[in-house]
C-alpha cells in the first residue's frame, strides 16, 4: 500500500494532466490547419503528382502537369481546425505558442519523474509485464476489467501504453515538429537525408498526430470502464479520497477521536446504572444474591449495608445453599 501511496497521483502529475489536455486539445486543431496548406504526404522526399500515400482534400488532382501547390490548399471547418476557413497564419501562431508550453511542460514532467522515483509507473523494471500485459489485453477483448498490477497504480497493459505515450510518442512528435522548420531541417541537413528528407519526417509528425488522437479515444474509454468517478476523482483529488475513510477508522480505534473519547465513560455510567436499576429490582432476593458476587465492579462488603432487611431474612431462614455455592 506504501508503494501504491508512492507511485500514486501527485499534485505535479495531476497539474500536469489537466495542462496536457489543453495543449494536445490546441495542438491537434491548429496542425489540422496547418495540415491543410498541403493535404497529401508522401513516403519520400519526392512529391511527384500522383505518387501521395494519404490525401486529406476533396479537390480535384490537377490534370496539367506542372501546378502550383497554392491550388490545392484547403481550408477546414472550425469545428476541425482551429482557427479554421484558412487562416494560415493564425493557426501557425496558436501552434507555435501551444507547442512552447507543451514542450516546457513535458521537460518538467520528465525532470520531476526520475527526481521522485515515479519513473517505475511506466518503466516495467520486468520481463513479466510485457506477458501480464498480454493477458490484460486479452482481458479486455474478453469485456473484463483486469485487476492493477501489485503495488501499481494500474495495469501491465495500462503501464506499456503510458510508458510509450510519455517517453517514446512525445520526444519523436517534439524532434519531428522542430524538424518542420526549413532552418533546422538545413542545419541538421545530414540527418534530414538519412532519414529520407523532409517529406518523410512530416509524415512520421502526421502519424504522431494519430497515435495521440487514438491514444485519447482508448484512455476516456478505459476510463469509463474502470469508472468515471472513481478514476476522475483520482486524477482531481489524488490519493486522498481512496484512503480516507481508513484513516478516519484508524484514528478511532487509536483513540484519536476527541469526541468519542470523552462520550465514551458516560456511556459507561449510563449502561452501569440501567444494569443496577433494571435487573436487581426484578429477580427474588436469593436469585439476586447469587447474581451479586459476579459484578466485579461492586464490592460484597457492602451487600449487608445496602439490603439489610434482605441479610436479616437470609440469617433468620439459614438460606445458605445458594449462597454457599457462589461464596
Amino acid at each position: 500500500m506504501d508503494m501504491v501511496m508512492g507511485l500514486g497521483f501527485p499534485w505535479w502529475l495531476r497539474v500536469e494532466h489537466f495542462l496536457n489536455i489543453i495543449f494536445i486539445s490546441f495542438l491537434i486543431r491548429s496542425g489540422i490547419e496547418i495540415l491543410g496548406t498541403y493535404p497529401k504526404l508522401y513516403r519520400s522526399q519526392h512529391s511527384v503528382a500522383g505518387t501521395a500515400w494519404a490525401q486529406f482534400t476533396i479537390q480535384e488532382a490537377p490534370k496539367h502537369k506542372y501546378y502550383t501547390v497554392g491550388g490545392e490548399y484547403d481550408d477546414y471547418s472550425p469545428r476541425l481546425s482551429l482557427p479554421g476557413r484558412g487562416l494560415l497564419g493564425v493557426g501557425r501562431y496558436w501552434h507555435f505558442i501551444t507547442v512552447t508550453g507543451f514542450v516546457a511542460c513535458w521537460v518538467i514532467y520528465f525532470v520531476l519523474l526520475f527526481s521522485t522515483g515515479q519513473w517505475r509507473r511506466y518503466v516495467p523494471t520486468s520481463l513479466d509485464t510485457f506477458a501480464d500485459a498480454g493477458h490484460d489485453f486479452l482481458a479486455y477483448l474478453a469485456f473484463t476489467v483486469p485487476h492493477a498490477v501489485e503495488g501499481m497504480p494500474f495495469n501491465a497493459i495500462q503501464q506499456l501504453s503510458y510508458g510509450f505515450v510519455i517517453l517514446i510518442l512525445t520526444p519523436l512528435v517534439i524532434i519531428t515538429g522542430a524538424f518542420q522548420s526549413p532552418a533546422i531541417a538545413n542545419y541538421f541537413s545530414r540527418i534530414t537525408r538519412a532519414v529520407g528528407g523532409s517529406q518523410v519526417i512530416r509524415t512520421v509528425h502526421f502519424l504522431c498526430l494519430v497515435g495521440y488522437v487514438v491514444f485519447t479515444v482508448i484512455h476516456v474509454v478505459m476510463v469509463v470502464l474502470h469508472g468515471y468517478g472513481h478514476e476522475t476523482a483520482k486524477m482531481v483529488f489524488g490519493n486522498y479520497h481512496l484512503h480516507r475513510r481508513p484513516r478516519r477508522r484508524a484514528a478511532a480505534a487509536r483513540g484519536g477521536h476527541a469526541l468519542d473519547a470523552k462520550r465514551r465513560p458516560r456511556r459507561r455510567k449510563a449502561a452501569q446504572r440501567d444494569r443496577a436499576t433494571v435487573v436487581e429490582p426484578a429477580l427474588p432476593p436469593a436469585v439476586t444474591y447469587a447474581v451479586r458476587p459476579l459484578k466485579h465492579h461492586r464490592k460484597r462488603s457492602g451487600a449487608a449495608e445496602r439490603y439489610p432487611k434482605l441479610s436479616g431474612e437470609r440469617a433468620a431462614t439459614g438460606d445458605e445453599g445458594i449462597l454457599g455455592a457462589h461464596g
